[in-house]
């Protein structure tokens, strides 16, 4: 199975689980996108980062501060890994309209125990809602 969301002519949306034939050139169903479009790979390396920055000797502030900058150097690297990595046009665009988002609203999650009061959980489930509705949306070519 490849990582990116797979691009075929449009045959109407396609809201199976599992896309048929997988592997054979079939676009990817819905459930197939949700996975994909969430920067695995990304959020690994910012998830260890975060919890080595966790484990420094500082104080909430410097945390808080060092939180932000990861969220936004890993922002930029997802956009940076979509933008080298996808294999195509109409794959790209779509990555490129979800994956960062996607991103964004897992490590506002993951980064909630140094946030404070800017950590509001009701605007991570928010965020989390939209990026897999988004996910169900948005197929390549649309």
């Amino acid at each position: 199975m490849s990582r990116w969301v797979t691009s075929t002519p449009d045959r109407g949306r396609d809201f199976s689980a599992k896309a048929e034939g997988e592997g054979s050139g079939k676009k990817d169903g819905a459930i197939d996108r949700i996975a994909k479009y969430v920067p695995a790979e990304v959020l690994a390396a910012f998830t260890a980062l975060y919890s080595a920055l966790i484990a420094m000797a500082l104080s909430d502030g410097e945390k808080l501060i060092g939180a932000a900058i990861l969220i936004a150097v890993f922002f930029a690297v997802t956009i940076a890994y979509v933008i080298k990595n996808t294999p195509d046009s109409a794959s790209k665009k779509a990555h490129l309209a979800v994956t960062p988002l996607a991103f964004l609203a897992w490590a506002y999650a993951i980064s909630s125990a140094v946030l404070g009061d800017y950590y509001l959980p009701l605007l991570a489930f928010v965020a989390q809602v939209v990026v897999i509705a988004l996910s169900i949306i948005v197929q390549p070519g649309d």
